[in-house]
C-alpha cells in the first residue's frame, strides 16, 4: 500500500504518517529506496 492510499483509507495526513514511522510506531516495509 502506497502512502497515499493509506493516507485515504485512514483520513490522516502524511505529516502524521511520517511522525508515525519516525517515533516507530508504524513500522513500512521496505523496498529498494521506497517503503
Amino acid at each position: 500500500m502506497l502512502i497515499g492510499e493509506f493516507i485515504q483509507k485512514h483520513q490522516t495526513t502524511k505529516d502524521t504518517v511520517r511522525f508515525y514511522v519516525q517515533e516507530g510506531l508504524l513500522t513500512p516495509v521496505r523496498r529498494g529506496r521506497n517503503y
